[in-house]
């Protein structure tokens, strides 16, 4: 929730991580995680008054079995002339921020249905590489079989992955969103919205 004449973007969330638990795969993160969002006060803010940030937070922990968690977060924000100097934050939410997908470039990706597969070509320039393979996490549920590896191997200089649909799938979307994520689990991830061909 946002004081009067606040506004914020989206949440800009880090690449998920893949779970192999009991042969039940599932997709989440471990340890800290850092959600970005622009928020912009109104013109007229007196600087010198305090705004109270405050946030509602539902979660799912998970070890052995799962507990579903919830918080209310309060954040006092006071404007000030100059930064506050704070290198090690900085560092942290340069980390964090690192982790949040970016964009693919225009033509980087493309994705098309063939043989009963969905297939994710990657171009070089994308910066993925075939060992260790790529990891995607498809934004629409029941789509893919997530219990399948992909079959992944270079092709005309790009990369291809196969991927087997769920058999939960109701048919095949127009287009394949989702996060792709380099192999060793390092920065780099991108964002895939792109039209599926046929």
């Amino acid at each position: 929730m946002l004081p009067d004449g606040f506004t914020a973007g989206p949440l800009q969330w880090p690449f998920p991580r893949r779970f192999v638990s009991d042969g039940i795969v599932g997709f989440g993160y471990e340890g800290e995680v850092v959600l970005f969002a622009e928020i912009m006060p109104p013109r007229d803010w007196p600087g010198g008054q305090p705004a109270e940030l405050k946030a509602e937070v539902d979660l799912l922990l998970c070890k052995e079995i799962c507990v579903p968690g919830s918080a209310a977060l309060t954040w006092s924000l006071r404007a000030a002339t100059e930064a506050e100097s704070d290198p090690e934050g900085r560092i942290a939410l340069d980390r964090a921020a690192a982790e949040v997908p970016r964009k693919a470039g225009e033509g980087s990706v493309s994705a098309s249905f063939r043989d009963g597969k969905i297939v994710l070509r990657v171009e070089q320039a994308a910066g993925f590489g075939v060992s260790p393979p790529p990891v995607f996490f498809p934004e629409a549920r029941n789509l893919l079989a997530v219990d399948k590896d992909p079959e992944w191997f270079e092709r005309e200089g790009a990369l291809e992955g196969r991927f087997t649909l769920s058999h939960l799938a109701r048919g095949t979307p127009l287009r394949l969103k989702g996060v792709l994520v380099p192999g060793d689990g390092s920065p780099g991830a991108v964002q895939v919205d792109v039209r599926l061909a046929r």
